[in-house]
């Protein structure tokens, strides 16, 4: 549990930092950097969260990467893609990294894709193998149009948890409730942005 927060933005040379030491009831503490930048139509954030338990011994790194790009419609500006980044370095363990990409519709602003990816780190190597993958494509007013999640086991495809398709199955076979834990989940992971 978060006991005490303390923040201050950078001087000077880099006013879109901010830096932020957090302390836990568990003796742990914590520093994040964030950085944010606007270039023209494109935003950029990364957070750096390097978490230390009590005797001072790294627990974990965490890069949380964002970038959106803005388009215009007509005279409207809205998102166009969002991209999120998050990379894991618990000590003594192997990394893994997240991926999600979303793409909207520039005349309506809804979604036109989410996709995600997991990867995690083979051995001791610099390599990482797929273990997740999930992508829900919608049509132009926003309903589902097929989607897929499965699970990756070295360069294999071992479950399908989702695999959809309006085109193929049609409306009888699809499953709402599965379609929202799916929708849901990768909703979350966007919020990594965000929360740390």
């Amino acid at each position: 549990m978060l006991v005490s927060e303390t923040c201050k933005k950078a001087d000077g040379n880099d006013p879109g930092t901010l830096s932020c030491d957090r302390v836990y009831s568990n003796g742990h503490y914590a520093r994040i950097v964030t950085q944010r930048a606007t270039l023209g139509d494109q935003y950029k954030q990364q957070s750096v969260i390097t978490e230390f338990d009590r005797e001072d011994h790294l627990v974990y790194k965490k890069t949380v990467r964002q970038r959106i790009d803005y388009n215009f419609h007509q005279e409207d500006r809205g998102k166009e893609r969002e991209m999120i980044d998050v990379t894991y370095e618990p000590a003594g363990k192997k990394i893994s990294r997240e991926l999600l990409i979303c793409k909207y519709y520039p005349d309506s602003g809804k979604a036109k894709f989410m996709s995600w990816a997991q990867y995690e780190q083979i051995g001791d190597s610099a390599r990482a193998g797929l273990v997740y993958h999930a992508a829900l494509y919608y049509d132009r007013s926003g309903r589902p149009d097929r989607g897929v999640a499965e699970k990756w086991d070295r360069g294999k495809k071992v479950a399908d948890y989702l695999s959809w398709s309006s085109l193929r199955q049609g409306p009888r076979s699809f499953d709402k409730n599965s379609w929202a834990q799916w929708e849901s989940w990768l909703k979350s992971i966007s919020l990594q942005a965000y929360l740390h």
